[in-house]
C-alpha cells in the first residue's frame, strides 16, 4: 500500500469537513471512517489501515500531527468475513479476527509519523482462500457503526508459458534459462485487472585487487504492464536486448579494477484487483481545466479501498551462454568488464 495515496484522499476528506461551517455549528457530527486493505491470499500476515475523519477549529496540519485524531485504538473492532457465493447471494463461512499493531513505521508526510496504527490478522487465524470472496468489516464499539467492503483474491496464474522452453508451471528446482531477445508469453492470473512484470538482474563483482567478492542488485527492467485483462487473457513479456544493456550501462560504473559475473536472476509479477485499478485511475493525476474530480470507494457506510493484489517471484532465472556473450562484447557495456564464470 502507498501512503500517498492514503493521505491523499484523507486530506481532501479533512479539508472539506473543516471548511463546513454548517456542519460545524448546526449539526452534529457524522462519524466517517475510511478503510484502506488490499489482501493478498500468499500473504501470512494480512493488514488493514482504519482512520476517522475528524473537524478542527485549529490549525488543519497540526491536528493531524495528533494521532488521537485520526486514530480508533482500540475502540473499534477489524475482522474479515470469509463468504462463499451461492447463486446471487453470499454465504458467511466464519471469520477472521484482527488486533492492532504499531510495529510498522509511518512514511514522513502530512499526518503523525512515523508511529501510526495498523490492524494485522491475530496469530493462528486461518490462511485466506482464494475460492471464496472477503468482507472486511469495522465496527465500532461504542456507537454500533458498521464500515464495510468486499473483495475477491487474485489466484495464481494457471500457466506460465516461456518460449521456447515450454515451461507450462514454476516449479522449485526448475531452472529458467534465457538470453535478452527471450519472448516469455504470459495468462494473467484470476480476478487480476492490471499487472505488471519485471526482470531483476542480479550479479556479482570482484575486486581485482583484493579478490573479494560482493552480490549485487537488482538492476529492474520492466517486462510488460497491462491493464483491463481477463482471467487467460495471454500477453507477451520481452526482455528488449537494447534496452537491457543500455540500462546496464546507464546504472553501472566503469571502473578497471572491478571484474562482473551475472548471477541467478528474478521475474517478478505484480496484479492488481479491479477495484484497485479503478481507485489509481479515479485518483491520478488530470490535465482536464475542469476543477472538480469524481470520487470513488467501494466502501459502504465509509471512504476508502478494499481490495486485492498478488505477488510473486520465480527466482531460478539465468542468462545463457549468447546473453552473457552480449555482456562481455557488446560495445554498450564492454568498459564494465563482464566475463562468464
Amino acid at each position: 500500500m502507498k501512503n500517498r495515496y492514503f493521505n491523499l484522499i484523507f486530506l481532501v476528506l479533512i479539508v472539506l469537513s473543516a471548511c463546513n461551517n454548517k456542519l460545524e455549528i448546526n449539526g452534529p457530527l457524522k462519524e466517517t471512517t475510511v478503510v484502506y486493505g488490499l489482501l493478498n491470499h500468499v500473504d501470512d500476515v494480512q493488514y488493514i489501515k482504519v482512520y476517522k475523519a475528524f473537524v478542527t477549529e485549529d490549525n488543519l496540519y497540526d491536528a493531524a500531527k495528533n494521532p488521537d485524531n485520526i486514530y480508533y485504538y482500540d475502540s473499534i473492532n477489524v475482522y474479515l468475513e470469509k463468504l462463499r457465493l451461492d447463486g446471487n447471494m453470499f454465504v458467511s463461512e466464519g471469520i477472521i479476527e484482527f488486533d492492532t499493531t504499531t510495529a510498522i513505521p509511518k512514511d514522513a508526510g502530512v499526518f503523525s509519523s512515523p508511529y501510526q496504527v495498523l490492524y494485522r490478522t491475530k496469530d493462528g487465524q486461518p490462511a485466506l482462500d482464494n475460492s471464496y470472496y472477503y468482507r472486511v468489516v469495522v465496527e465500532n464499539k461504542y456507537t454500533g457503526k458498521q464500515t464495510s467492503a468486499i473483495t475477491n483474491l487474485i489466484s495464481y496464474p494457471s500457466v506460465f508459458d516461456f518460449n521456447p522452453f515450454r515451461l507450462k508451471s514454476f516449479y522449485p528446482n526448475t531452472t529458467l534459462m534465457i538470453n535478452p531477445f527471450t519472448r516469455l508469453t504470459m495468462v494473467a492470473p484470476e480476478n487480476s485487472a492490471q499487472i505488471m512484470v519485471n526482470f531483476e538482474f542480479y550479479y556479482r563483482e570482484r575486486n581485482a585487487i583484493t579478490n573479494e567478492v560482493v552480490k549485487k542488485g537488482p538492476i529492474v527492467i520492466n517486462l510488460a504492464s497491462s491493464k483491463s485483462l481477463k482471467h487467460d487473457t495471454d500477453f507477451d513479456l520481452n526482455l528488449n536486448g537494447g534496452r537491457f544493456l543500455t540500462t546496464l550501462s546507464s546504472k553501472l560504473e566503469a571502473d578497471p579494477n572491478i571484474v562482473r559475473y551475472d548471477d541467478t536472476c528474478s521475474i517478478v509479477v505484480w496484479a492488481a484487483g479491479e477495484e484497485f485499478v479503478r481507485y489509481n485511475d479515479v485518483n491520478a493525476p488530470s490535465i482536464s481545466i475542469v476543477e472538480e474530480r469524481p470520487s470513488y470507494t467501494n466502501v459502504a457506510n465509509g471512504l476508502g479501498l478494499f481490495s486485492s493484489r498478488f505477488y510473486y517471484r520465480y527466482d531460478n532465472v539465468l542468462l545463457n551462454k549468447s546473453a552473457v556473450d552480449s555482456l562481455k562484447h557488446s560495445p554498450t557495456v564492454k568498459n564494465l568488464n563482464f566475463y562468464a564464470y
